[in-house]
């Protein structure tokens, strides 16, 4: 980028569907991710996060380009995971419009299903307090995977076996087919699956066709 961003680290980039724009996420547990013009690398905006609340280093806009979605901390309640709303203004601003829990604890990544206005979310289960990325809870920690709708509603939640196996990052195929990759916080010498998949439920089978009447002779 032709500009400096600012002081924080960024995770990941957010590309927008329609414009040459793309946020670029402050990593756990950055206040600020940046807006940025991609013809030319202006930066268009430090948005900030709001009180008691910082970035976990994702996002996704909304297909139709007005809204942006962040998983972010409650640094009031530590690890309680919420989903910030941010609408779009003029294609240079975004503000705050509400948030809704990710139903979990320490949202990473999260992820448009093919419908388009549902999300899945891994929350990694760590809880950190405040501006620190120290784990405060690898003894009993809480991973799991939501699929919610983009207004709050949870739809599915889904943990895994291993109790300290954190939900990090997510692949989406065109059929619903989740893939998650997880990063383990047990002891080195265990064997643990990092991979997981959850399909989507099968569809129901097409109705009979309709008997024909029999024909008259």
């Amino acid at each position: 980028v032709g500009t400096g961003l600012g002081p924080e680290r960024c995770h990941d980039i957010c590309r927008h569907p329609l414009l040459p724009l793309a946020l670029f996420v402050g990593r756990r547990p950055s206040r600020e991710s940046y807006l940025v013009d991609l013809r030319d690398g202006t930066l268009l905006q430090t948005l900030r996060s709001q009180p008691d609340r910082h970035f976990y280093g994702h996002g996704v806009f909304h297909h139709s380009g007005q809204w942006l979605y962040t998983t972010e901390n409650d640094t009031a309640e530590p690890g309680r995971g919420v989903l910030g709303r941010y609408r779009l203004e003029n294609g240079k601003q975004l503000i705050h419009d509400g948030e809704v829990s990710t139903h979990g604890v320490g949202p990473h990544q999260l992820a448009w299903l093919p419908d388009g206005e549902s999300l899945v979310i891994g929350n990694g289960g760590i809880r950190t307090e405040g501006g620190s990325r120290e784990e405060m809870n690898l003894d009993a920690m809480a991973p799991s995977l939501v699929i919610m709708d983009r207004h709050g509603e949870r739809l599915s939640k889904e943990t895994l076996p291993q109790q300290q196996n954190s939900i990090r990052h997510l692949a989406v195929a065109s059929d619903g087919t989740v893939i998650t990759g997880q990063q383990y916080h047990g002891p080195a010498w265990d064997s643990v699956p990092l991979l997981a998949i959850k399909r989507p439920p099968p569809r129901p089978p097409p109705p009979p066709a309709p008997a024909w009447p029999p024909v008259a002779s």
